[in-house]
């Protein structure tokens, strides 16, 4: 049996090393990754059964299941169904009576039926007899495991009522199948991460140990080797001669870099593709809404991208809003609204005054944008404009004296980017006209903006503002014209 080199020995132990560090990684990693989905989508599911349980009136459940208010359980059901449709990673809401004798339904989003079954209770299967007593003691389920038509689901089960036989529950679900897709998604990624930086280091060290330990240990070998042999060269030392076989290993550890590489490079730019259509598909469904949102959208962006000319022109701003910080705000600043599309439609579109409770709905809508941005930077981590997106969602109704929401930030605790956002946006409420306001004149809005100057608003944003007058009435003007020939014809 042929003897192995030092270098091979070595070469093979380090490739096992590695192989163990990338393994343990690569395990830990993937558990970590595993546990976070999980969590955060038992968060998604009990937010969006917090937000449909505000859809339904209490009060009127008995009427939907007998009969005798069906106006009410179609606009109800309509409504559950619309927010489930806007959220694509929600399978099905299910709003559920139970009882000892099994579940009735109110609403299944999974059904082809308005009814889905409306008053006929059917006894406890496909896994929830195993919360059976969960369900009729009111309690909370976070993370129950039930098998529907599409496939096994994670089940959120939120109590909203008690019931003369049970509880009313709003029931929110996830398909396992879409969690299990990301995990091996996500790990294939890291796959590729972890054995490209594998062969980075297999590489490096190898080259090192040859130049630093191989070759000096060799060449003292065959210096020993002439010393106690009975040739005349014994003051003669070897030079260097190339070893082929740590070439050609060399090789092909190149040519295994390159094709990751590349495969690499590929990956990314299916990614961006596939993050551009996403995005420009829920920016499209944002201007649906209503044609206000379409017109603030556009608008809003003009007023920003010209506050930001001008600050790059002078010597405070011009070091912190980098090309690329100006090309990120450019495509995040049209989401800042996206958490509307969660709040129910008779509070976004009320014609009057949001009551108490109805505020406090309205204003989830900035905490709401920031998690759908979330998950959609979770799934397109190469695409960071979309972290300053999830700001901008998050605190673009924050204020500078602190007296904003939702986290009452203050000052310049409130990024940049979003001050500048905020200014823009209010502007383009006052001179638009609401469900709930007629417009206000161009002068009276400017005017309202400047006065504003250090309670909503930066100061030093709002006196660049007051020197883009002109430069606003354009827009404003062009703005109104073309909102005016669309309503004639």
């Amino acid at each position: 049996m042929k003897k192995r080199s030092l270098q091979t020995k070595f070469a093979t132990v380090l490739f096992l090393s590695i192989f163990a560090v990338c393994s343990i990684s690569l395990f830990t990693a993937s558990y970590v990754s595993n546990a976070t989905n999980h969590a955060r989508y038992v968060d998604l599911c009990k937010t969006v059964s917090e937000t449909a349980s505000a859809f339904i009136n209490t009060n009127s459940l008995e009427g939907y299941f007998s009969g005798d208010d069906k106006i009410g359980y179609i606009e109800t059901s309509t409504r559950i169904s619309d927010l489930r449709a806007s959220i694509p990673d929600i399978q099905a809401i299910m709003v559920y009576e139970t009882s000892a004798e099994g579940i009735r339904t109110l609403v299944d989003t999974t059904s082809e039926e308005i009814l889905g079954g409306l008053g006929n209770t059917k006894r406890y299967e496909q896994g929830w007899e195993e919360y059976k007593d969960s369900l009729l003691a009111g309690d909370t389920i976070e993370d129950a495991d039930i098998l529907s038509k599409s496939g096994r689901m994670l089940v959120y089960c939120n109590p909203i009522a008690a019931s003369q036989d049970g509880n009313v529950y709003v029931c929110v679900g996830v398909l396992k199948s879409l969690i299990q897709d990301q995990n091996k998604a996500f790990l294939l990624g890291n796959m590729k991460v972890i054995g490209f930086v594998g062969l980075i280091l297999y590489l490096l060290i190898l080259v090192y140990v040859r130049k630093k330990i191989v070759l000096p240990v060799k060449k003292i070998r065959d210096y020993l080797a002439i010393a106690t042999s009975d040739s005349d060269n014994k003051d003669l030392l070897l030079s260097d001669t190339s070893d082929l076989a740590i070439n050609n290993e060399l090789e092909n550890i190149y040519t295994s870099f390159y094709k990751i590489y590349t495969s690499r490079v590929r990956l990314a730019t299916a990614i961006s593709k596939a993050k551009k259509e996403s995005v420009d598909t829920i920016i499209s469904l944002i201007k649906r809404m209503d044609n206000y949102t379409a017109a603030h959208l556009d608008n809003s962006l003009q007023y920003i991208i010209l506050i930001v000319n001008k600050m790059r022109e002078m010597d405070r701003y011009k070091n912190l809003i980098s090309d690329k910080e100006y090309e990120d705000l450019i495509l995040a600043a049209p989401l800042h609204d996206i958490g509307k599309l969660a709040i129910p439609e008779h509070i976004i579109g009320k014609p009057g005054k949001f009551n108490d409770e109805e505020y406090e709905i309205a204003k989830k809508h900035a905490k709401l944008g920031s998690k759908i941005i979330e998950d959609l930077y979770y799934k397109n981590p190469c695409e960071e404009y979309l972290v300053l997106a999830r700001d901008i969602a998050l605190y673009h109704h924050e204020r500078w004296d602190g007296g904003g929401y939702p986290c009452g930030l203050k000052g310049e605790d409130i990024p940049l980017t979003v001050r500048i956002v905020s200014v823009a946006d209010v502007f383009d409420a006052l001179v638009s006209k609401r469900v709930y306001k007629q417009a206000f004149s161009f002068e009276e809005s400017f005017n309202t903006i400047l006065s504003e100057r250090g309670r909503f608003f930066d100061p030093e944003i709002v006196d660049i503002v007051a020197g883009l007058k002109d430069e606003m009435y354009e827009i404003f003007f062009r703005s109104t014209k073309n909102r005016q020939e669309e309503e004639s014809k």
